[in-house]
């Protein structure tokens, strides 16, 4: 993903536990989407911040790519923030290997909130243009 994604978690396998450090110099933007300090993260797990029916999701795209899948692996994923505002994330995972074992996943992801609001609503465009023109043929 680009320079400015937010990265995720780095998730040990045995034991799916932290999202990195919003406050990480080279997670900003994780801070800044998200609104988690250095001290919260400490006691945040993933599943603390994906959305409850979006869990399910991030839990099979990890066992994929636990269980060897090397494609790459693009999906969205709706989180809460601190203040419970839900936000659209777009999210590709890597495998984390240290001499030749599989010791972590590691998700960078994107804000898409934005990006499917406005699809929303062009899709509305679209289904008003759509009547407006049944009317008018009538």
């Amino acid at each position: 993903m680009h320079a400015g994604g937010i990265i995720l978690s780095k998730v040990p396998i045995e034991n799916h536990v932290p999202v990195q450090t919003a406050n990480d110099p080279s997670n900003k933007a994780a801070g800044r989407v998200l609104g988690y300090t250095h001290d919260d993260v400490r006691s945040l797990q993933v599943r603390d911040v994906v959305a409850p029916e979006h869990l399910a999701i991030a839990q099979q795209m990890v066992a994929r790519k636990v269980a060897g899948d090397v494609s790459r692996t693009e999906y969205e994923l709706d989180v809460c923030t601190k203040t419970g505002r839900r936000v659209t994330l777009e999210v590709a995972t890597r495998l984390i290997s240290h001499d030749g074992a599989i010791v972590g996943v590691q998700g960078i992801a994107r804000d898409a909130t934005e990006r499917k609001r406005l699809e929303w609503h062009l899709g509305q465009s679209q289904k008003m243009e759509a009547v407006g023109q049944l009317a008018g043929g009538i």
